[in-house]
């Protein structure tokens, strides 16, 4: 019986393809894996990508290609491939503790929780995942099972100066200042150089009142490591919550000229120099942090607030454009803006940045006031009252916050209301710009 052959050509050619195929996605993941590792993230996904189209399925390119599209901040994507790449290979601990990181950044403690005691199942030493567990507990808030997981860390890594560390801020969260401390001193002790241990010390100290032992331990620790642009930058804090500007500043120069790259030295002396009313010092500062780091907002809202304190209007508008040019939509710049225009009279522009900030901070209570107080005289009466229900809420004690919920009241129609707000105002034993304006409408509400 004669063989046909064309089983035999078909069998052939399919594997020859196969094999083509298989050589193909190989070669592309090969390149994928070289520029992911050259840090060319865009190029790294293309590469994966086409060998994906041959192998959807392959653990390696799924988990890279989740990687890859994070550290592009491509989040939606690195969530679905990261998501498929667990799901592929259970074992892959890097793609559960990076999801769990993601879910913590993205302010979804519970979802990184579940990552991270995923991982802990199968590595429980992961010092990594416990780190990211610790954090998301802290965040929920619940600070007896961050504690839990912490001395999980300094058990698995007693060297290591951060368990201790991580204990105390857990203990500190737990009111356990004395207990914190102490783990703080440990954390110092396994390494003299582990300023944030001591920034801790101090920052309990100041709390507590105890400046002089604050201030001898900052100047124990210059002693006993030497100088560094960090140590005198915590020397110049601690002067200053002792009163002493002079010392501070003396202090926040020496940190500048041990770390010339520093923008904080810089910063802080704006703010200082700023407070004493010395505003060509503070200009001075602001004009070097932003040497060091061109889109640094803070400098620019910080220059800003030294223009408006001088009167000069129009460079304080500048300057707080130039803030919300490299971070739009920074909440105290926009805020500030958004007074500025309104005493000017651009109310719509005003309302625009006072909306902005108001979206960027929810929780600020004094930017929600700026917004209340923009929407009363935008003529926006209601809402205004609603903004400014909330703000007397959370301030109830600033006669301004009462005065302007007095106004708006008054004007939506609410005169009992607007009488118990302004009473309020007008009776507060602080002093407040508006005292006066506030006592005439209340006495027209009679």
């Amino acid at each position: 019986m004669p063989i046909d052959a064309r089983p035999a050509i078909a069998a052939c050619i399919a594997l020859f393809a196969v094999t083509g195929c298989s050589r193909y996605a190989a070669s592309h993941t090969a390149r994928g894996d070289a520029d992911f590792n050259a840090k060319n993230y865009a190029d790294a996904i293309d590469e994966y990508q086409k060998a994906a189209r041959l192998r959807p399925d392959d653990p390696h390119v799924v988990h890279q290609l989740g990687l890859a599209n994070k550290a592009l901040g491509h989040r939606r994507e690195a969530y679905g491939y990261l998501g498929k790449a667990r799901l592929l290979d259970p074992n892959d601990t890097t793609a559960r503790t990076t999801l769990a990181s993601m879910y913590l950044t993205d302010r979804l403690p519970d979802s990184a929780i579940a990552e991270a005691n995923a991982v802990l199942q199968k590595s429980p030493r992961n010092l990594e995942a416990l780190n990211i567990l610790g954090s998301a507990y802290m965040t929920t808030p619940n600070p007896a099972k961050a504690l839990e997981t912490y001395r999980r860390i300094a058990e698995s890594a007693p060297n290591d100066p951060r368990g201790q560390y991580l204990v105390g801020v857990a203990l500190l969260a737990q009111g356990k200042a004395a207990e914190a401390s102490q783990s703080f001193e440990t954390a110092l002790k396994l390494s003299p150089t582990f300023l944030d241990a001591l920034s801790q010390i101090v920052k309990i100290d100041l709390a507590e009142k105890h400046s002089d032992a604050a201030l001898a331990r900052v100047k124990q620790q210059i002693a006993t490591v030497g100088d560094s642009a960090r140590l005198y930058e915590l020397l110049a804090s601690v002067h200053v919550t002792r009163g002493e500007e002079q010392p501070a500043e003396l202090a926040l120069r020496k940190a500048a000229t041990l770390g010339p790259k520093r923008v904080d030295p810089y910063l802080r002396l704006a703010e200082l120099n700023l407070g004493r009313g010395n505003f060509a010092a503070a200009l001075a500062a602001t004009d070097s942090a932003t040497t060091i780091d061109p889109r640094n907002a803070y400098a620019f809202f910080v220059r800003g607030s030294a223009f408006e304190q001088m009167g000069d209007t129009a460079r304080a508008k500048a300057a707080y454009t130039q803030a919300l040019a490299v971070s739009p939509g920074y909440p105290p710049a926009a805020n500030n803006l958004a007074e500025l225009l309104s005493k000017t009279g651009d109310l719509d522009q005003a309302l625009q940045f006072a909306e902005a900030a108001a979206r960027s901070a929810p929780g600020d209570p004094r930017i929600a006031d700026t917004l209340g107080w923009i929407l009363y005289q935008h003529g926006d009466f209601r809402r205004a009252v609603a903004v400014l229900n909330a703000v007397a809420t959370a301030l109830p004690s600033e006669p301004t916050v009462a005065y302007h919920l007095g106004m708006a009241k008054a004007r939506a129609g609410d005169v009992a209301g607007a009488r118990v707000a302004l009473n309020r105002a007008v009776t507060s034993p602080a002093s407040f710009p508006e005292k006066g304006a506030a006592t005439k409408a209340l006495a027209d509400l009679r």
